[in-house]
């Protein structure tokens, strides 16, 4: 069974995440000995407002916040079957491993994020020489 390090955004997965996981776990495919939870900068609404006035975008972010809105009380009432899309669950009831939070090195647009040297060091000498990182 190989040993796995699953990367995450947030101390919380998605409901079909946790659901991967759990079965990749029980089909012995894999084991989880470690999340690394990524620490990614959380901007503040007044600097989200602000980034938006500047790039012209204001009135298509709140439309798009609205739009998300109004799909997930819609799906709620007339679909509660699937209301799994936003569910979350916490880490620690997935896989009660041991976290380790990283910082990593966002670039200016936001989207590429890179790793300094001493965060990666310490993944192999955890998982192993036999590890991947999901």
């Amino acid at each position: 069974m190989s040993r796995i390090g699953l990367l995450t955004d947030a101390a919380v997965l998605g409901f079909f995440d946790a659901e991967l996981v759990r079965k990749i776990h029980a089909a012995q495919i894999a084991e989880v000995v470690l999340v690394i939870e990524q620490d990614l900068p959380r901007k503040s609404l007044l600097d989200r407002v602000f980034n938006a006035l500047k790039k012209g975008r204001l009135i298509r972010a709140v439309a798009f916040r609205l739009a998300v809105w109004i799909e997930r009380r819609t799906i709620a009432i007339l679909k509660p079957e699937i209301n799994d899309l936003f569910r979350t669950i916490p880490v620690d009831q997935v896989c009660g491993v041991e976290r380790l939070p990283v910082s990593p090195i966002v670039s200016p647009s936001g989207y590429v994020h890179r790793f300094a040297a001493a965060d990666v060091v310490w993944v192999p000498a955890i998982l192993g020489r036999d590890f991947r990182i999901f």
